[in-house]
């Protein structure tokens, strides 16, 4: 298979997710998320949550069960 092929067959591919009825959810989804204040700090601060914990493994430092619990 070539190249070009390939290519097509992923722009293909990822058409068809678009075009889906789980993207349509996904994308409703998001909608509501983002129209809900409450929601959408909750989302962030697990966000800056995975972010500290990630920092934190990548500088070699032990993560606290109170962290995790947190996270939980």
């Amino acid at each position: 298979m070539e190249k070009e092929q390939i290519l097509t067959m992923a722009f293909e591919l990822g058409a068809a997710i678009a075009r889906s009825e789980q993207m349509g959810i996904l994308r409703d989804m998001q909608d509501r998320v983002s129209s809900d204040a409450g929601a959408a700090g909750l989302i962030m601060n697990y966000q800056d949550t995975i972010q500290q914990m990630d920092n934190k493994r990548r500088d070699g430092l032990d993560i606290l069960p109170a962290e995790i619990s947190h996270l939980e």
